[in-house]
């Protein structure tokens, strides 16, 4: 209800009230309008586009410019189930934040789950991509080859062991996703100063934006492994 927050839903074209719903050209065009103008209230006006990928095939390149270069005090926030959904030209604009679904009733879940073989395996490849240097990273690489979903395990499970670092030198037990490994976090925390777990944090979502802007996976992960590894 607040006068400086939009929410922007998929509608149907104005000559069929029947027909398909989406984000189409004309809404754009109208929240461009809007967030041209200053904000009534609040230090920003925020713009939530909820359905994103619901957009018809014309509204992505109408979008760019605005994602781009969005007017000043503006906050503009595309809400979908999956980022693969919008072409790479809108992701990279993009800065992605993954949530979980919403835990069922009667349950709490706050962090992602640290646990299996697939976390287990993009922490391998950190650990030997820091003990091993170029070659150990040149063979992570070589090992995911064109795997874009390995890829991202990778990167995001990369991100989820740097906020761990984070989290143990802000304080000392903090919850943790790789609570399993607490001991290590706490280890790896103690040998990095926070502009090095703050540096790593900022690899990782490069690597995250890489990818979902069509860099190659392997070169993705390369580069975030050989950048990880020089903190070592």
């Amino acid at each position: 209800m607040h006068p400086d927050v939009h929410l922007l839903q998929p509608t149907p074209p104005e000559s069929n009230p029947k027909g398909a719903l989406a984000h189409r050209v004309d809404g754009v065009r109208e929240l461009e309008r809007q967030a041209a103008l200053r904000p009534a209230e609040a230090p920003v006006k925020v713009f939530i586009v909820d359905e994103a990928e619901k957009m018809t095939l014309a509204t992505p390149q109408a979008f760019l410019k605005t994602l781009e270069e969005p007017p000043p005090r503006t906050v503009i926030i595309l809400i979908l189930a999956q980022a693969g959904a919008l072409p790479a030209t809108v992701l990279s604009r993009c800065q992605i934040v993954r949530f979980l679904p919403a835990p069922a009733e009667g349950t709490l879940a706050l962090l992602p789950d640290g646990r299996g073989e697939a976390r287990a395996r993009a922490l391998q490849m950190l650990a030997q991509a820091e003990t091993g240097g170029g070659d150990a990273v040149l063979a992570g690489g070589e090992a995911l080859g064109r795997d874009r979903e390995a890829a991202e395990t990778v990167v995001e499970t990369c991100w989820l062991w740097y906020r761990d670092l984070l989290a143990a030198q802000a304080h000392p037990a903090p919850p943790l996703v790789f609570a399993e490994r607490a001991d290590a976090v706490r280890a790896r925390a103690a040998a990095l100063s926070l502009d090095d777990v703050v540096r790593g944090l900022a690899a990782c979502r490069e690597a995250r934006l890489a990818i979902a802007g069509n860099v190659s996976p392997r070169l993705s992960v390369e580069i975030l492994l050989s950048r990880l590894a020089t903190a070592a």
